[in-house]
């Protein structure tokens, strides 16, 4: 993940425009360090004070107790964003896509066509360590989606690593075109926000409230261990496809535009 977080900061920092000096008075650098240290010392101890005002019980032991029995998952976290609260998760993964959307039409889309070529060809020992780690952590990622309901895991961690394989291929080859499961990230995106949404619909044939948990069978795999098969677990899958299609999507939008911008530069020159 630190891996990933400095390419896409690497991207962008890269694209920002260059820094200009800006002389000030001593008198007015004096009064903005006062003011940053009155607004800082004030949230701090704002902060501070929330910990200790408990308006209502603590909900975290209630969630705890019927996180098993009710949710049929250890992990309590997960059952949270899955289950308990699944319709806030629909909204952020919602609100990620939106933000990759925003992304692909603040910088241009992929019209541009450009392929980054800093690192074609660079790394023979890249291409050749990629063909056994991308696959490697294709099921790993697939693995935290299976067992993120019992152990730490799940959709939003899985779809991170899963993006980081795909992006590690495209690094390795830059010729080829950045996808995962062969579908593109805007494809991904799709599918696993339908999904989600759809997941909630057998609730709705039960007489109960949208995105109410659905329970049916177990199966056992290695390695991972029972797996409960219920409308969670498709909402899972929805998060992990769309967290990957996300990442993705941004990661191609700013390489695409970053090599744009360096294919201008090398023709004013």
């Amino acid at each position: 993940m630190e891996t990933l977080t400095l390419l896409l900061f690497a991207l962008a920092i890269y694209g920002l425009p260059g820094m200009k000096e800006k002389s000030t008075s001593s008198r007015g650098g004096l009064g903005a360090t006062l003011v940053a240290v009155l607004v800082g010392t004030g949230f701090t101890l704002l902060t501070m004070k929330a910990f200790d005002v408990q308006i209502s019980d603590a909900v975290a032991m209630e969630l705890a107790a019927k996180s098993l029995p009710e949710a049929y998952g250890k992990n309590v976290v997960n059952v949270i964003l899955v289950d308990f609260r699944a319709l806030d998760t629909m909204g952020e993964i919602t609100v990620l896509l939106i933000a990759a959307l925003g992304v692909y039409a603040m910088l241009g889309g992929y019209a541009t066509n450009h392929r980054l070529t800093m690192v074609q060809g660079r790394s023979p020992v890249l291409r050749a360590s990629t063909r056994y780690i991308a696959p490697a952590m294709i099921l790993f990622s697939i693995y935290l989606l299976l067992r993120g309901h019992n152990e730490p895991g799940g959709g939003f961690i899985g779809g991170l690593v899963a993006a980081m394989g795909a992006i590690l291929v495209h690094l390795a080859r830059t010729d080829m075109p950045l996808k995962l499961y062969r579908m593109t990230p805007g494809i991904l995106m799709v599918i696993g926000l339908a999904m989600a949404v759809l997941s909630g619909v057998p609730s709705l044939f039960q007489g109960d409230a949208y995105l109410t948990s659905v329970w049916g069978g177990e199966f056992s795999l290695p390695a991972v261990g029972k797996i409960k098969v219920g409308t969670p677990l498709f909402f899972d899958v929805g998060v992990y496809l769309v967290v990957a299609g996300v990442v993705l999507m941004l990661y191609r939008t700013m390489e695409e535009w970053q090599s744009a911008r360096q294919d201008i530069e090398n023709c004013a020159r």
